[in-house]
C-alpha cells in the first residue's frame, strides 16, 4: 500500500501542476495582444534565414520565386513562402509569459529546441524569432525574441509552419500546365507503348506506331490528363538512395505535347532490388530528383485496356 503512495502523489502534483500551467496559459491568452508583433511588412522581405537543430537554410526571393541556397539553389516552394510570411506578418502575442531563463529550454525557445527565423530586407535584418512548442491547449505557440528573456504566447499552431525538414520547403512540382492546352499525351511502358490524342470533343487511343486508333473513354482520359498535368511529388531522393537509380532503364515515361509544339517529358524509374514503394522521376528542366509514391505511380502506368470505354 505504501508503495502506491508516493507514485499517487506524484501524479496528483503533476495534475495540479498541468491544471496551473493551463489556468496561467490561458489567462495570458485572454489578455491584452500585440498584432503584427514582429513589425514586419512580408512585401519587404527579401532574404529568409532559418536554424532549427543542425538545419541552416537561407532563402533568396528573385524574380518573385524564392531558392534555398546551397551550390546549386534549388527552387523553393511558393506556396510554403507565402504561408510562412503571412503567419509572421500576422504573428500575434499576448501579454509576457515568462522571463525566466532557465525555463526557456521547457517552452522550446531556447537556442538549442527552438527555430530560429531571421527577416531580412537585403542584407539587412528586419526582424528575427524564435518559435517554440505548442500550448497545452494545442492551438497556441511559446515565442521569443533571440536577444530577450520574454516568452509570450502566439496565436496559432505556428511550430510546423516554421520547423520544417529541408525537403518540406522545396518545390516539388513536376508539372503545372493547362490541360486544355494539350494535343495528346504518350505513354511508353517498358516495351510497349500507345497514344493518346485529342479529335473535337473526344479522345482516340492507338498502340505503336500509332496507326489504327479507336475511341478512347473520354471521362477516363480526362481525369488521367488532369493528374498529370498537375502533378507533384512527395519527397526529393535522399542520400541512401543516390546513385542507386538507373534512369537506362526507365518503368515509364510520359509525354504530353501542347497544341502550341510545346513537349513536356518525365522519366519513372525505380530500385531494382528494393520492394518498390517509392518510384523516382525526372523531367528535362530540374537537376534533382524527384519521388512519388507507389500508389501514384500505379495510376500513372496506365495499359492501354484501361482507357478503354465501359460498356453497359
Amino acid at each position: 500500500m505504501k508503495r502506491l503512495i508516493i507514485p499517487a502523489i506524484v501524479l496528483i502534483v503533476a495534475v495540479l501542476i498541468w491544471v496551473l500551467q493551463s489556468s496561467y496559459e490561458k489567462k495570458r491568452i485572454s489578455g491584452e495582444t500585440v498584432e503584427n508583433f514582429l513589425e514586419l511588412n512580408r512585401d519587404n522581405v527579401n532574404k529568409m534565414a532559418v536554424y532549427a537543430g543542425a538545419d541552416s537554410l537561407t532563402f533568396i526571393k528573385e524574380n518573385n520565386n524564392w531558392f534555398l541556397q546551397g551550390e546549386k539553389p534549388q527552387l523553393a516552394d511558393g506556396m510554403v513562402m507565402n504561408n510562412v510570411l503571412d503567419a509572421a506578418q500576422s504573428l500575434t502575442v499576448g501579454k509576457v509569459f515568462s522571463e525566466n531563463p532557465s525555463l526557456q529550454f521547457s517552452f522550446q525557445v531556447d537556442t538549442v529546441n527552438g527555430t530560429r527565423v531571421e527577416f531580412y530586407d537585403g542584407e539587412q535584418m528586419q526582424s528575427s524569432i524564435i518559435i517554440g512548442k505548442l500550448t497545452q491547449d494545442y492551438t497556441h505557440t511559446y515565442v521569443r525574441r533571440p536577444a530577450s528573456n520574454e516568452v509570450y504566447i502566439a496565436d496559432g499552431v505556428l511550430t510546423y509552419t516554421f520547423k520544417r525538414k529541408k525537403a518540406q520547403w522545396l518545390d516539388k512540382t513536376i508539372f503545372s500546365i493547362d490541360p486544355e492546352t494539350i494535343d495528346n499525351i504518350e505513354i511508353l511502358h517498358e516495351k510497349k507503348s500507345y497514344k493518346l490524342w485529342r479529335v473535337d470533343e473526344g479522345w482516340y487511343i492507338a498502340k505503336k506506331p500509332y496507326k489504327d486508333s479507336i475511341i478512347a473513354d473520354t471521362s477516363t482520359t480526362e481525369v488521367y490528363l488532369n493528374q498529370l498535368c498537375y502533378l507533384k511529388a512527395s519527397d526529393l531522393i535522399n542520400a541512401n538512395d543516390s546513385g542507386k537509380i538507373n534512369f537506362d532503364e526507365i518503368s515509364l515515361k510520359l509525354g504530353l505535347n501542347a497544341i502550341n509544339g510545346s513537349h513536356y517529358e518525365v522519366e519513372f524509374a525505380e530500385i531494382k532490388d528494393s520492394t518498390a514503394v517509392r518510384f523516382y522521376c525526372r523531367t528535362a528542366d530540374r537537376e534533382d530528383t524527384l519521388v512519388i509514391s507507389k500508389p501514384i505511380f500505379g495510376s500513372l502506368s496506365k495499359e492501354f485496356a484501361d482507357f478503354m470505354p465501359n460498356d453497359k
